[in-house]
């Protein structure tokens, strides 16, 4: 089941994936935040590495990691 943090103000959400040096790399931004969620799913699909998705004021909202069988795993952060 996914649940999102709607608490937080819906502006600009960052795409972040973890680079080869393991560094985080903004790959895009959205301003909708289901927006943000579909691209991350497919950057990680395309990629095969963790991609995130932050607000603007640096709150993760999702981390998505792929697993071996192309699955993906999605972690929601709620406070």
């Amino acid at each position: 089941m996914l649940t999102i943090d709607t608490s937080m103000d819906e502006s600009d959400f960052l795409i972040q994936e973890l680079n080869p040096f393991q560094e985080w790399h903004t790959h895009a931004t959205e301003n909708k935040l289901d927006h943000a969620l579909s691209l991350a799913e497919k950057i990680c699909q395309q990629l095969g590495v963790p991609v995130r998705v932050l607000s603007r004021s640096d709150h993760v909202v999702a981390l998505l990691k792929p697993k071996r069988n192309d699955d993906l795993v999605r972690k929601n952060y709620n406070n």
